[in-house]
């Protein structure tokens, strides 16, 4: 046999490529493609001359090639479109390449924990989305004037309790009594509370308390 069968010259024919295997693990998304190396295999076809013997015309010996095939298997590199993946949405990698961590797009406030995609633990006495809203509280106070007692209503966002008395933050004269949420000042035999409800009057014929006016303490808001 002539040309490159004989001279032992492999035919490769490409049969098929195996490209990786892609799989998906749990929290992680595809999250696009992008153009890169990667090794494959490949299994192709090639000749294989085998010397023979035979008898030629005119009972003369002859040496001549019989050809076989085998297949191979070899790794190539490849260009081709690979996927991109990342942590899916509400989850994102603490460490490793495990997607563990849940995660909120906005923080959760006031001590409150992220539990879910977008999803926030309040802490006690406060609500919304994001935890931002406080319980709103309605407090009676007494004013005292001309007009005699009338009810006021006040609301305000739910914060953590303060000792006025203790930080300063009061009007009192002589004494200051700490309350839940507010204060109230207290007067020593022979004083009243004054209008303002802080500072002290001296009881006596020139200073007479007004009607229902209490004597030991007054309520402030703290």
């Amino acid at each position: 046999m002539r040309g490159s069968a004989a001279q032992g010259v492999p035919l490769p024919m490409l049969l098929h490529q195996n490209p990786p295997t892609q799989t998906h693990r749990r929290r992680i998304c595809s999250s696009g493609t992008r153009i890169g190396s990667v090794w494959v295999t490949q299994s192709l076809v090639q000749p294989v001359y085998k010397p023979l013997i035979t008898v030629c015309e005119g009972l003369r010996v002859c040496s001549t090639y019989r050809t076989t095939y085998k297949i191979s298997y070899r790794q190539i590199s490849r260009k081709m479109a690979l996927p991109l993946y990342s942590c899916c949405p509400g989850w994102w990698r603490a460490e490793g390449h495990s997607c563990s961590q849940v995660s909120c797009p906005l923080p959760c406030h006031n001590g409150g924990a992220c539990v879910g995609y977008n999803q926030c633990r309040c802490s006690e006495g406060w609500s919304g989305v994001h935890c931002q809203t406080g319980k709103t509280l309605l407090r009676a106070v007494r004013s005292w004037g001309e007009g005699g007692c009338r009810r006021v209503f006040m609301s305000c966002l739910l914060s953590p309790d303060v000792d006025e008395c203790e930080s300063g933050q009061h009007h009192c004269s002589q004494s200051c009594i700490n309350t839940s949420g507010s204060f109230r000042c207290g007067c020593s035999q022979g004083f009243y509370l004054s209008d303002d409800g802080g500072g002290l009057s001296q009881s006596g014929e020139d200073h007479q308390r007004p009607p229902n006016t209490p004597t030991a303490s007054s309520d402030r808001d703290g």
